[in-house]
């Protein structure tokens, strides 16, 4: 038996392998597991630097609360120290103040000036995001489609909310939208490639994994340096049982991020499925070894 599938916004279906899945504030963390000494210090250099910014970002909370107090109408002071308390987690005081600075403006400036509507809009709807309220994130981001309909990146975003919210028929209509209106944004179908794929395991239709791979081609076609994409793809079509277009996908994918655990790791299932258990182990211990032991804790259970 396999792994089961885990992805990194919280689904799980009884599935195998890990499938990344894509948001435009998300990027790919890196391993660098060169050695155990080397690993350990870089670990703590990140721990110090954590609460070296937590510090900095509190007293950065202080100074703006002082300065609410002298100026309690000035929305960049607000803007500031909302982004703060997000980079702290404390995603309730950023949307407090927020709120504040809609509240400030009893003149609608929000729809008159789109560079801070969509500031303010989109950074309270992350926030929202942040806490699992998608219902109230989507209608931060349907405030900013309001005020500008012509804009693909908030088509993606919402989307991307209706995606974690388990709404895959709207998710895919807003990427549709994103793609009309931008036919070169990469990011959109890599998304859609990913609710297809979902939307086909949770048994709802869609455009099944025929559309998640045709989704990925294009992805790829516009940025052909992105492994995730590639390493989705493999997924689908291992899916499909197509093992040899999985590993090729799966190498690709270790081509251009050659720390890419998922990779590795999905890879070793695909070489146990063909009995190749030599390359299995070798991927596996690979992908263990940048943080991923899936694969090996079923191989050392064979």
């Amino acid at each position: 038996m396999f792994a089961p599938l885990v992805l990194t916004a919280g689904f799980a279906f009884a599935i195998f392998f890990v499938l990344k899945e894509g948001a435009y504030e998300r990027d790919l963390t890196e391993h660098k597991n060169d050695s155990k000494v080397e690993n350990t210090t870089e670990e703590t250099f990140e721990k110090e630097e954590e609460i070296y910014e937590k510090l900095h970002y509190k007293e950065a909370i202080e100074e703006y609360s002082t300065a609410i107090k002298e100026n309690p109408t000035d929305i960049d002071i607000y803007i500031m120290r909302a982004n703060a308390y997000s980079n702290l987690g404390e995603y309730e005081k950023a949307i407090r103040d927020y709120d504040r600075i809609v509240n400030l403006n009893p003149n609608d400036i929000l729809s008159l000036d789109r560079t801070l509507a969509y500031e303010v809009y989109d950074s309270r709807a992350l926030a929202y995001e942040s806490i699992g309220k998608y219902d109230k994130a989507i209608e931060d981001y349907s405030r900013i489609i309001a005020i500008d309909p012509d804009d693909s990146i908030t088509y993606n975003n919402r989307a991307n909310t209706y995606q974690k919210a388990g709404e895959y028929k709207k998710a895919i209509e807003d990427y549709d939208e994103a793609i009309r209106l931008d036919r070169n944004f990469a990011l959109a179908y890599y998304n859609r490639g990913l609710v297809h794929y979902k939307c086909s395991i949770a048994h709802k239709g869609c455009g099944g994994y025929g559309q998640a791979i045709r989704d990925y081609g294009e992805a790829i076609k516009l940025d052909p340096n992105y492994a995730d994409t590639h390493h989705n793809r493999a997924l689908v079509y291992y899916k499909l049982g197509n093992y040899y277009l999985a590993l090729s996908g799966y190498g690709k994918a270790i081509e251009i991020d050659p720390d890419h655990a998922l990779a590795y790791n999905n890879r070793a299932l695909v070489y146990m499925a063909l009995k190749n258990y030599k390359k299995a182990a070798k991927d596996a211990n690979k992908a263990c070894e940048l943080g991923e032991c899936a694969a090996l804790e079923v191989l050392e259970k064979r």
